[in-house]
């Protein structure tokens, strides 16, 4: 279960609002499934915020902003989108926007290019949706209008598709709106088209060093409730170890029509300690649920499992169902909300064995004077219970996620994160008469780089610090990390 961050759709409320440049959506849903949610001990990676590259764009597409920085992220992305498109390369043009569509749903040229590429691949419904944010916000867009008009006799509403042609027959229809109708009419002629599954894979390769695997205490001794000191021993001391992980990832996307999806997400990960192998770990999560959009509003609902395995015994299972929703407050701005229920099982410690719940918002900001940078926060709260009545297991969290991204160079972006989550127990712990209080801060920084069109390369530094008044979870952690992240075609 991952986090994750996205751009706000320009299907805005109100419908009439200014701007054809858009904030990256929050990925909401991974958020809660790591800082801000999910299982503990299931934290998730930073966001993924690869990009496509290209060069060399020609042919009609709605006019582009002014003062807009063609280096930028979504500029790439969309000289590609064109070269791919101006080539007929429509399966490909198609792809690569469908993996950037939560980022840059909104953007005029993103929606027009998407939507020619999901007409051409079969996929009229989609292309409806798109085409529709381009609307309401420019309604005299022609291009639109006739690629639309295409879709929506595709999809077979005929009345509707009546209309948009009258709209453009009122009007002094340029050479490439004509060039849409031609490809209408030709569409006509072409059997009815099923759309199938969307499907994405990925690979992830993770070399590191990790100054506290075992997530110790370095405290010297730790006291007892009558005064006594007592020294840990060796194996509840700070462990220090190299590691190297290997991880997958298997989506599907499956159009139920033009509105409502219906989502499957498989990922794995194997993570190996030289120095430590008794704290080796295999995760498996699995998602499975629905999505629906609507103008700005998208709504997710999914159930989740993750099995997780520790020296190669099961650790933990986690079942549970997550939602969230979604919508723009304009051209820059994005808020959502997010609510989550697990239950936490652990076969050889079914005394830890609980339920967790939460509730959350997030909030996201285009910060363009900071390198087209994306802002990124989350606010949640929530309690974990513990099943078998024990105080000193059951407490009230709350936490908040802060997160920057922005290019500092041509080939470089650069990330700035800090997580802070707050645990309050209700009971003391046996033996050492203290009621548990954590304080724990998360500092992340980072780099990232697209090697070519299927590899990013990511360094990154993760430091953490918790503070608490019960001695053995009082820790320091230094996480130095290599990702490499493949996109498979």
């Amino acid at each position: 279960m991952t986090s994750r961050g996205a751009r706000p759709s320009a299907d805005r409320c109100p419908p009439g609002a200014d701007g054809r440049r858009v904030l990256l959506p929050v990925l909401i849903f991974a958020l809660f499934l790591g800082f801000s949610g999910g299982p503990p001990e299931a934290r998730a990676q930073s966001a993924d915020y690869r990009l496509a590259g290209g060069s060399g764009l020609t042919g009609p597409a709605p006019e582009l902003t002014p003062g807009v920085d063609y280096a930028s992220p979504l500029a790439r992305l969309l000289r590609l989108a064109r070269r791919l498109v101006d080539t007929r390369d429509y399966d490909q043009a198609f792809e690569r926007l469908s993996e950037q569509l939560e980022l840059y749903a909104g953007d005029a040229e993103f929606d027009y290019l998407y939507a020619v590429a999901a007409n051409e691949t079969g996929y009229p419904e989609q292309a409806v949706l798109a085409l529709e944010r381009v609307l309401i916000n420019d309604p005299g867009n022609l291009l639109a209008r006739a690629e639309i008009a295409r879709s929506l006799l595709m999809v077979r509403e005929q009345e509707n598709a009546r209309r948009e042609f009258q709209l453009l027959t009122e009007q002094e229809i340029p050479d490439e709106a004509k060039a849409v109708i031609g490809r209408t009419l030709d569409a006509l002629t072409r059997a009815p088209n099923q759309p199938g599954p969307i499907v994405r894979a990925s690979l992830t390769l993770e070399i590191g060093h990790d100054s506290n695997v075992n997530v110790a205490s370095s405290a010297e001794s730790w006291p007892l409730a009558d005064g006594t000191r007592v020294v840990p021993v060796g194996s509840s001391r700070p462990l220090e170890s190299a590691y190297t992980s290997v991880g997958g990832a298997l989506d599907v996307i499956h159009p139920i029509n033009g509105r409502v999806q219906w989502l499957t997400g498989l990922k794995g990960m194997v993570r190996n300690h030289p120095s430590a192998h008794t704290l080796d770990q295999e995760q498996v999560d699995l998602s499975t649920g629905f999505a629906y959009r609507n103008q700005c509003h998208q709504f997710k609902m999914l159930g989740q499992l993750q099995l997780l395995n520790v020296d190669s015994d099961p650790f933990r299972r986690a079942v549970g169902v997550v939602g969230q929703w979604q919508c723009d407050l304009g051209a820059r701005r994005q808020v959502g909300g997010f609510a989550q229920r697990f239950e936490l099982d652990f076969p050889d410690q079914q005394s830890r064995d609980a339920a967790r719940q939460s509730l959350g918002v997030s909030y996201a900001q285009l910060v363009p004077m900071i390198n087209d940078g994306i802002f990124l926060s989350s606010l949640q709260a929530g309690r974990e219970v513990s099943k078998a009545g024990l105080d000193n297991l059951s407490f009230d969290f709350t936490g908040v996620r802060l997160q920057l991204v922005a290019d500092i160079s041509s080939n470089w972006r650069g990330l700035l994160g800090v997580q802070w989550e707050e645990r309050r127990f209700d009971g003391p712990e046996p033996l050492f008469g203290v009621i548990r209080h954590d304080t724990q801060t998360e500092l992340k920084l980072g780099l990232e780089s697209e090697l070519d069109a299927n590899w990013t390369l990511r360094p990154q530094i993760v430091l953490t610090r918790n503070r608490s008044s019960f001695s053995p979870s009082d820790f320091s952690r230094a996480q130095a990390q290599l990702v490499a992240h493949y996109r498979i075609q």
